[in-house]
């Protein structure tokens, strides 16, 4: 490896954060997350998280690494 790995909560900390400047203490009693995690980041690389909320209530996410171009993680989230 060529560092120490993030944990994939370190990675989506910033999308959850998003979600719950949205969806507040609803999306902690009734939200739903699923994630693919699908690149490496590790010690001292940086990303961003894109969160994009439609009306209906569904997210999707998107989580790049920017130190290397790729991406860290995709997925969605609602609130049920």
């Amino acid at each position: 490896m060529p560092g120490l790995v993030a944990q994939g909560v370190q990675i989506v900390g910033p999308a959850y954060d998003m979600l719950l400047d949205e969806w507040g203490e609803d999306f902690l009693a009734h939200g739903e997350l699923d994630l693919r995690f699908v690149g490496m980041v590790v010690a001292g690389d940086s990303i961003e998280a894109g969160v994009d909320i439609s009306p209906g209530g569904i997210a999707s996410i998107d989580v790049v690494n920017t130190t290397s171009g790729k991406t860290a993680a995709v997925g969605r989230a609602s609130l049920n």
